[in-house]
């Protein structure tokens, strides 16, 4: 009966038709009814939460902390190694926004067991998310060749093609998956990703939706509705449902940045603040590029609080994970400027423009700032006028002849 109870649990959480908070009760529940079965529940839950990392043991700093301390217990000692726990840290990676960390767990998994179908899904989304373009076409060649009946084969196919931005093809394939299995969430949202690509809402939101009928545990589909209908500007809309993912899933980063960008845009500037302090606190450290966007939208939030220091804090730190951006330039010496209330602090903001107009150097914002930037300048620095009136009676002063 414990296999049994394993094999329902896994179905349940797979299948996110349980909500993370509710598994976690679950879990507990059961830990307390019965000793016995804590062996495959803890390992059950270590998948299901580690998608979501909502539970206070499973956000430690890394995931190597978190399985010391789910593994303390005599009969977990031996499943350190287990492929289950090791694609559950994987995922855990995944969640948190560590990539490459999570392609390197989930190689070493695959390298040892290559027929390992339950974790491919993580692959190849990682593999897409790095853009491992050749890694993607290869894995889907040997899976259409392997398993040409199976979702997963035609799922990669169309992870492939969406990495390469071939959309129309990604949507066939993502189609394809879903009609052979339509249980398989990773290829509704997927489809619903196609769809988004090409700014073809009204499609996306359907396949979403469906992700979300389906699967009412699973908070990635409403985030994405929430996403989709900030971009058509259907500002109420989207807060309604980027509330339900963040009630679902109240530690993923990209809901609390999709929140913070959206009270940014309806005013609501220390709201926005707040959502983006807690999805930079939830990234993990050192930051990389991608995260970017999020340390750039703190910054402009602080900057319409008249935070100028801290907002130029973020702006700097921006700058070292995408040194060639115009617009952080920009952003950044408009911030100088605010500081200095256009009468101080002028040369480091020129010198932001001149940076920013070197790499884009069509930026009209730019430009117009540059030039007030630099007559505040001359008003600041070159020397008072004395005024001398006009009196026509006077002569001229006397010419010293020339030799």
């Amino acid at each position: 009966w414990i296999t049994s109870l394993y094999s329902t649990m896994c179905r349940y959480y797979k299948g996110n038709l349980i909500p993370t908070k509710g598994a976690s009760h679950v879990t507990l529940s059961l830990q307390d009814n019965d000793q016995v079965t804590l062996g495959p529940v803890h390992i059950t839950n270590v998948t299901a939460d580690s998608k979501h990392a909502v539970n206070n043991q499973f956000s430690a700093t890394s995931a190597d902390a978190y399985c010391n301390i789910r593994t303390t217990q005599p009969e977990l000692d031996a499943l350190k190694h287990n492929g289950e726990v090791i694609l559950a840290r994987a995922e855990q990676h995944f969640s948190c926004g560590d990539y490459q960390k999570c392609y390197d767990t989930i190689q070493g998994l695959l390298s040892s067991e290559p027929m390992k179908l339950t974790a491919l899904t993580c692959y190849l989304a990682v593999a897409a998310e790095l853009r491992l373009k050749s890694k993607l076409y290869l894995c889907a060649h040997e899976l259409v060749e392997e398993y040409p009946e199976n979702a997963i084969s035609w799922f990669a196919v169309a992870c492939y093609y969406y990495c390469t931005r071939q959309f129309d093809s990604a949507r066939r394939y993502f189609g394809k998956a879903t009609m052979m299995e339509s249980a398989f969430v990773p290829a509704w949202i997927g489809f619903g990703h196609a769809f988004a690509a090409q700014d073809e809402s009204d499609q996306a939101m359907a396949a979403y939706r469906t992700a979300t009928r389906i699967f009412p545990g699973c908070h990635l589909s409403l985030m994405c509705i929430g996403m989709e209908y900030h971009r058509t500007n259907n500002l109420k809309l989207a807060g309604q449902f980027l509330c339900r993912a963040l009630d679902l899933c109240p530690s993923d980063f990209l809901v609390h940045n999709e929140l913070g960008a959206l009270a940014y845009y309806d005013g609501d500037h220390v709201a926005a603040t707040s959502h983006l302090e807690r999805a930079i606190s939830l990234i993990p450290q050192p930051y990389v590029a991608r995260w970017e966007a999020i340390l750039v939208n703190l910054a402009h939030s602080y900057r319409k609080l008249n935070n100028f220091d801290e907002a130029i804090n973020w702006y700097e730190q921006a700058l070292r994970l995408a040194p060639k951006s115009a617009s952080i330039y920009t952003a950044l010496g408009f911030t100088y400027q605010l500081k200095g209330n256009f009468q101080s602090r002028m040369e480091k903001a020129i010198e932001c423009y001149h940076k920013a107009l070197s790499l884009k150097p069509n930026d009209t914002f730019a430009q117009e700032m540059l030039t007030l930037a630099l007559i505040d300048q001359c008003a600041v620095t070159m020397p008072p006028y004395n005024f001398v009136a006009y009196d026509a009676q006077q002569p001229f002063p006397a010419r010293s002849k020339r030799l």
